[in-house]
């Protein structure tokens, strides 16, 4: 039987390892979940090339509808923000210097019957900057564009155009 005082002690570690544990955890999803200002609408990814971006647009499954390879431009089609959505979200993104710039639309008919299929229904769809708001879709939109800039595996920043 150990010594009731060795005891006490190994306790103590042990809970001084979990705690600090614990405040490691705490401090990676305080870093991870930086504070973003109301209404933003730009993202801004640093060190990251264009042809990172183009691949991991495509590995997202956006597809690409405009590219221009000297400016280092790419804007996505419409697609789904989720599965059984109506609204439809498209990136404009740039890359200069290394520095990817993300903005984006969101759009919807605001027919809950009817898809966006049809010329008359696109062209009379409500479209939308993609902004850090509060409302459902909204936020649904902004979460998806920040979710790709995450994916860039770089410095992240956001900004509220002027």
């Amino acid at each position: 039987m150990l010594n009731p005082q060795i005891q006490v002690l190994s306790i103590y570690k042990l809970k001084m390892r979990q705690l600090l544990i614990f405040i490691s955890i705490l401090l990676q999803l305080s870093t991870y979940s930086q504070n973003i200002p109301k209404n933003a609408d730009i993202i801004i990814v640093k060190g990251v090339i264009f042809d990172k971006v183009v691949n991991l647009l495509l590995d997202s499954g956006f597809a690409v509808e405009k590219m221009d390879k000297d400016f280092h431009t790419v804007e996505t089609e419409y697609r789904k923000l989720c599965k059984d959505c109506i609204p439809e979200i498209s990136f404009n993104i740039r890359v200069k210097d290394s520095i990817v710039t993300i903005t984006g639309k969101w759009r919807s008919t605001g027919n809950i019957l009817a898809t966006a299929e049809s010329k008359k229904d696109l062209e009379n769809a409500f479209v939308f900057d993609i902004k850090n708001e509060k409302a459902k879709v909204p936020r649904m939109a902004f979460d998806a564009m920040k979710k790709f800039a995450r994916s860039l595996n770089g410095e992240i920043s956001f900004q509220v155009s002027k």
